[in-house]
């Protein structure tokens, strides 16, 4: 009972080989088929992740006080830190009377925070929000950080803080003993008055200590001391840290801008 319809149907898979091979095309197989699709799968999700933007950092504004007052704000902690450093160790280390100094010692410090954000972005090859810095901007950083070179230069030559201005500010053997004399003269001011506070604490130990020699146990309860216990007290919570008070005083306004120079 056969006939042209007769057996089993082909797939459209087989006629297709079928036809290829005919044709003389390469036959492809249904395994190969498969993997051929589960790679293209594959491409395509990588190409997809690949295409996902890098996650952002949040930039967080923090605020910081300028030698002259004034307030402003920088990008992160680590903008923070750096300013508030070198701020510190300017103070400490030189003296600026003049309010221009101070407005001088602003804008260096500003440069500074300038050359710091281009040099920790160029070094991470990122900027703060996590973005990958393109080729135009690391160029343009680098010929940014040429710039803050030379005005920064330029504040600490007008602000006597670079080597030379130190050198300079050195002079002559003569210069050195006029310097040291008067400095002398300023460590001895420092003694006197020193000697005249120690004088007049000891004093009021005295009339402490005779007042309480010569009083009852009524007169002490009314002078507020009644006991050795309180007189010992009163020299330790006071006689003694009125007097190491001059001295501090001495080397933190005065004695700290010279101290190293001589």
């Amino acid at each position: 009972m056969g006939g042209p319809g007769s057996g089993r149907r082909k797939s459209a898979e087989t006629i297709e080989r079928e036809l290829r091979a005919a044709q003389g095309k390469p036959v492809v197989t249904p395994m190969q088929a498969s993997r051929a699709r589960a790679a293209a799968a594959k491409t395509t999700a990588t190409k997809k992740a690949a295409a996902k933007p890098p996650k952002l950092v949040a930039i967080v504004l923090r605020k910081v006080t300028q030698p002259t007052g004034s307030a402003i704000e920088v990008q992160g902690k680590a903008e923070e830190l750096f300013y508030n450093t070198q701020k510190a160790a300017y103070l400490d280390q030189n003296k600026f009377d003049a309010v221009s100094d101070l407005a001088d010692l602003d804008a260096l410090l500003m440069h500074e925070l300038l050359d710091f954000r281009y040099t920790s972005q160029l070094a991470s090859g990122k900027m703060y929000d996590g973005i990958f810095l393109p080729y135009r901007a690391e160029e343009q950083f680098r010929q940014n950080k040429l710039a803050e070179a030379k005005i920064i230069g330029e504040l600490k030559r007008q602000l006597g803080l670079t080597r030379a201005s130190r050198d300079q500010q050195q002079g002559s053997v003569a210069d050195y003993i006029a310097n040291l004399r008067l400095r002398a003269r300023e460590f001895g001011i420092n003694r006197n008055n020193q000697a005249v506070e120690a004088i007049t604490l000891m004093n009021e130990l005295s009339s402490i200590v005779g007042t309480f020699d010569r009083s009852n146990e009524f007169e002490r309860r009314k002078t507020g001391i009644e006991n050795d216990e309180q007189i010992v007290a009163w020299v330790r919570d006071k006689m003694v840290p009125k007097f190491h008070s001059i001295d501090a005083e001495f080397r933190a306004n005065g004695q700290k801008y010279w101290v190293g120079t001589i």
